[in-house]
């Protein structure tokens, strides 16, 4: 389990546990042979064809905005995820949950934070990311708007636009939706990898990544697994050996 400190005066720490990506054996075994891995998109989560993986509601919120210096109050619908890539896995170990998600294998991510650093080196493009568990609600929560606090005077103000006025908003709301899900697919306890991109993205992407391996365990060993090469064929080496004969 990893340990995160923080620089506080009382040493904190936070414990990230390993977590559990569900997949096909024939997956699995690619990966810890190639590191191939495909990371998809929230739009595709919304129209899964596996109807247990199908979320319509993924990556969106609703929120509400009071700006009392101007005596206006609205609300809208945010959504997420047009420039981010995502690899779902789950917090918990079982077989229970491999047959809900109808597949016979996963493997284990040991080391979330280099795992997640070491897939962003193969996305073109990206320069940051986020992880964490999802937050499940049950429907009153979730069409319950979100409350911000009132913006403070003389900030956001319309001026020809009225664009400044809602920046603060997304500023406020930026990873919430990221996160959320209904409290009907709790049982999958649900941590999720985003890698964020300059650009709106058209779909799942397939990469290799073998230095990901390292960070991962299959849950039954994998025979042919990749191995590291210990050197390149552009070093070579030469020994010369002499005695000392009297």
């Amino acid at each position: 389990m990893e340990s995160m400190g923080f620089g506080l005066p009382r040493p904190w720490e936070i414990k990230i546990p390993p977590v559990i990506r569900y997949l096909e054996r024939k997956y699995v075994e690619e990966f810890f042979r190639t590191g191939r891995l495909m990371l998809t998109t929230y739009r595709r989560c919304q129209d899964h064809e596996c109807d247990v993986r199908r979320d319509s509601g993924e990556g969106k919120s609703q929120f509400s905005l009071k700006l009392e210096s101007l005596g206006m109050g609205g609300g809208g619908l945010q959504t997420v995820g047009w420039q981010s890539y995502l690899l779902c896995a789950s917090m918990n170990e079982s077989q229970k949950l491999a047959k809900h998600f109808k597949v016979d294998s996963y493997f284990k991510i040991k080391d979330v934070i280099r795992f997640l650093d070491a897939i962003s080196k193969w996305i073109p493009g990206c320069g940051s990311g986020k992880l964490g568990a999802c937050i499940y609600r049950d429907e009153n929560a979730l069409a319950k708007p979100l409350q911000f606090k009132s913006i403070p005077p003389g900030q956001g103000l319309p001026t020809n636009s009225a664009k400044p006025m809602f920046s603060p908003v997304e500023f406020e709301m930026s990873d919430e939706p990221y996160f959320i899900k209904s409290d009907t697919f709790a049982i999958e306890a649900e941590f999720r990898f985003i890698w964020s991109v300059p650009y709106d993205i058209e779909g799942p992407i397939f990469i290799e990544c073998p230095e990901a391996i390292q960070y991962c365990e299959p849950d039954i060993p994998v025979s042919d697994a990749y191995e590291k090469p210990r050197n390149s064929g552009d070093v070579r080496s030469s020994i010369l050996m002499t005695s000392n004969c009297e």
